[in-house]
């Protein structure tokens, strides 16, 4: 250290001569020749709740601003001494969950950001009081580069960090995030299948092309005899039939009624076709209209993105400015840009599923968040689901913790994270919720 000193180092020193003693006591030191990029701060800290100020003093100096900015090291015990923390979150069943008694907010026991929290709390010896955001929202970017909602108040460090949000690439620019603890994709979901009107039951056996098909070869079949006919046994007694009369052989025939055709050779060899093709069509329209009698005929379920543009569906979020609004609009998939321009918001979980389960709109959200609160209050007491959830998912992202800039006890809760994913206590009450 003192050979560096004396070869190629500028000590700066910043003292503070106060009483009582300063909340915090920054150490900075950089190369006399080099960029600020090359600069290393010590911060001593007399009080705990002043870390997310003492990170952004160094940050905003003049000595650090555009430099690349690491935690070399935390050296503090992970005993934070009964220190109260602010977690900001909002109620994202089942991760993190609470009820409020006027202004108080009581966490709830049976959730799983809940629990881990309340375990780490125990392990590390701090407590914790959950705050709200200002707008109530999870957070999305501003024009200005700023974030609102919960990850909003974790930048400005008006809460030390927060429970369950979606790890994204925007988000980790502005806020440092744990590491995982969840996949959740987005998902979306619609009304049960309804019956279908048993009025068109007589058409619906076929599909529409199978239909065209059907009625194109009985006009054209007709014709054509006349002119195999009229062409091959043109000598024969009696003559070959009209027109008209080669058409209402050939319409009689599709329905099995008994038919004197010509005797000629090619006649026959085309005659033979058709009947055999139109027996099977008629045997085969016959038993799926049976089916479709006895088992009524559903409407078909929406389980992609595709399938949802082209349907005749409106789709729709919850208005909580979360990640899936910022990632639908930031997409530069043309089907996601699609989705994000039709978006109308709705403005709670229960309204939005209601609103699902009665009219023609996909309500989009975490799979989870979603699946969570119809299993507590739209499934009936037999099990029966009053919603449609797709198959598909989009956006798979990771479920962290946000946490200040530059905070310097991140890898404590790492390390507590990764214990309880290693233990499979998180698997676990997911499964189990």
């Amino acid at each position: 250290m003192a050979q560096w000193e004396e070869d190629s180092l500028l000590w700066e020193l910043d003292t503070f001569l106060a009483t009582p003693p300063p909340h915090y006591y920054i150490y900075q030191r950089r190369h006399r020749n080099i960029q600020s990029n090359h600069c290393i701060a010590f911060i001593t800290l007399a009080d705990l709740n002043k870390v997310g100020d003492a990170f952004i003093t160094i940050q905003r100096g003049s000595w650090f601003v555009g430099s690349t900015k690491y935690i070399l090291a935390f050296t503090g015990n992970p005993n934070f001494q009964g220190h109260q923390f602010q977690v900001v979150t909002l109620v994202y069943e089942p991760f993190s969950c609470y009820h409020k008694e006027g202004d108080i907010i009581i966490p709830a026991d049976d959730c799983v950001d809940n629990n881990m929290l309340r375990e780490m709390s125990k392990t590390l010896n701090f407590t914790y009081e959950f705050v709200e955001p200002s707008d109530g929202q999870w957070g999305h970017r501003l024009q200005n580069g700023s974030y609102t909602g919960v990850i909003g108040s974790v930048e400005r460090v008006e809460a030390d960090f927060s429970l369950n949000i979606a790890i994204t690439q925007d988000r980790e620019e502005k806020v440092d995030c744990t590491i995982g603890y969840h996949v959740e994709p987005i998902t979306f979901a619609t009304s049960k299948p309804r019956l279908l009107n048993q009025a068109l039951a007589l058409l619906r056996p076929f599909t529409p092309e199978v239909w065209a098909a059907f009625v194109a070869t009985l006009v054209m079949v007709g014709p054509f005899y006349y002119l195999v006919c009229r062409w091959s046994c043109y000598h024969l007694t009696p003559s070959p039939p009209s027109a008209i009369k080669a058409s209402l052989l050939v319409f009689g025939a599709c329905f099995n009624q008994s038919v004197k055709w010509v005797s000629g050779l090619c006649p026959r060899m085309f005659i033979m076709t058709y009947v055999l093709t139109m027996f099977v069509a008629v045997t085969m329209y016959v038993a799926m209209l049976t089916a479709t009698l006895t088992l009524p005929a559903l409407s078909p379920t929406l389980n992609s993105l595709e399938e949802l543009v082209q349907s005749d569906f409106s789709w729709g979020i919850q208005d909580l400015g979360a990640a899936d609004y910022q990632l639908l609009k930031t997409s530069k998939v043309p089907l996601y840009q699609l989705v994000y321009q039709g978006l109308e918001p709705c403005p709670s979980l229960d309204e939005c599923i209601n609103q699902a389960r009665d009219t023609k709109y996909a309500f989009i959200t975490w799979r989870t968040y979603l699946e969570d609160r119809i299993a507590v209050r739209f499934t009936s007491a037999t099990g029966e689901r009053q919603l449609h959830v797709a198959t598909g998912d989009i956006f798979p992202v990771e479920l962290g913790w946000a946490m200040n800039p530059g905070c310097p006890y991140r890898h404590v809760f790492n390390s507590n994270i990764r214990s309880f994913l290693q233990s499979g206590l998180i698997t676990k009450v997911c499964s189990f919720l």
